[in-house]
């Protein structure tokens, strides 16, 4: 078993250096000169690069805190709001040699395991849920890029067709959250329905807040917001190495790009983003050599960025972890307490038993 996944993760490894490799080939770079453009980098620009994937970070973790909120039993501890980010930035970071949904998976749960339980749950299960938003809005967003490439649109075509993608995922966001939750309270009802335990989870999400109009349309809407801080990314990452690449092509290719990353064919989807996103730039215009030569600084700053971010959160989960122990309890302190107060000898006040009277 361990032969096979370390087999499958070399193979991963190997199909995004060789897409690499292939469009370093085909664009006619030079391998040095994409190590002039990174050494000249603009300093400023990848500061705002930094902090723009941190940012992003913090808005994946609001959204996963969002759902978290509605997972897990009741009366169940509550996680501070730092240290959702603390393990989105961790898996953020992890992201960069696995596939990004299993990092975040992997490290939410965890943190989840550690703070309430129900790891499966709510690492998992409230990531696949929460990244669903970013596809859907990747989805609609590249239905507009389709319609750019169909007609040869320009900038004043995708500011057409964006806004009227993103009305569309409002509104069918509003009327599928409500037809979700209708078809699991059916199924949850109907008889052929095998195990009462499968009925149960059907009847409890088919009144859950999770599909409930509100809840979907403020997930969409952040998920929205980090594309437009991808958005920022790249054209900082333009601005890095002085490319002349229009705002709204790197708007119009992102979606392609971060659909094409759903599918988890090479860790952080090496070279497959970078293929989709220099082919879709080419197709709006920019030249083929300009397109690859972006694509590829772009994943070394983000990467090193995601890696400076990863870092943080590690770093904010540990000291988060050392916060929440009380002093004087260590490892012999609370356990030695425990045992005290199992024993009967700590009391919390005065033995209301009268004292036996000496003889005289």
């Amino acid at each position: 078993m361990k032969r096979h996944l370390f087999a499958s993760a070399a193979a991963s490894i190997l199909v995004g250096a060789a897409l690499i490799a292939l469009l370093i080939a085909r664009s006619g770079l030079n391998p040095a000169r994409i190590g002039q453009l990174l050494l000249g980098a603009n300093a400023i620009a990848c500061a705002a690069v930094t902090m723009l994937i941190g940012l992003n970070a913090f808005l994946a973790s609001e959204k996963w805190r969002q759902v978290d909120r509605h997972l897990g039993g009741a009366g169940r501890r509550s996680m501070p709001r730092r240290m959702y980010f603390a393990l989105t930035a961790i898996g953020t970071g992890l992201g960069q040699i696995l596939p990004v949904p299993l990092a975040l998976a992997v490290s939410r749960s965890l943190g989840a395991h550690v703070h309430g339980g129900r790891a499966l749950l709510r690492g998992t299960g409230g990531t696949i849920f929460e990244q669903f938003f970013d596809v859907a809005t990747a989805g609609f967003l590249g239905l507009a890029s389709a319609v750019l490439i169909a007609i040869r649109g320009g900038a004043y075509d995708w500011l057409v067709a964006a806004p009227t993608a993103i009305a569309a995922g409002f509104f069918l966001t509003g009327l599928a959250a409500p037809l979700a939750a209708r078809v699991c309270g059916r199924l949850a009802a109907h008889p052929a329905i095998p195990g009462a335990r499968l009925r149960e989870l059907l009847s409890r999400a088919a009144g859950s807040p999770l599909l409930a109009p509100p809840l979907a349309c403020r997930l969409l809407a952040i998920s929205l917001l980090r594309f437009a801080v991808l958005v920022l990314v790249g054209v900082a990452s333009a601005k890095a190495a002085s490319f002349k690449i229009p705002a709204w092509e790197l708007a119009a290719a992102i979606p392609l790009g971060v659909l094409a990353n759903t599918v988890p064919i090479t860790p952080g989807g090496l070279g497959v983003n970078e293929w989709a996103m220099s082919s879709a730039l080419v197709v709006f215009g920019t030249p083929f050599q300009v397109a690859a030569q972006w694509a590829i600084m772009n994943r070394v700053l983000v990467a090193l960025a995601s890696i400076l971010c990863g870092s943080v959160g590690l770093l904010a989960a540990v000291s988060s972890r050392r916060l929440e122990t009380p002093l004087g309890q260590g490892a012999g302190g609370a356990g030695e307490r425990r045992s005290a107060a199992a024993r009967g000898e700590l009391l919390s006040g005065p033995d209301p038993r009268p004292a036996p009277r000496r003889p005289c």
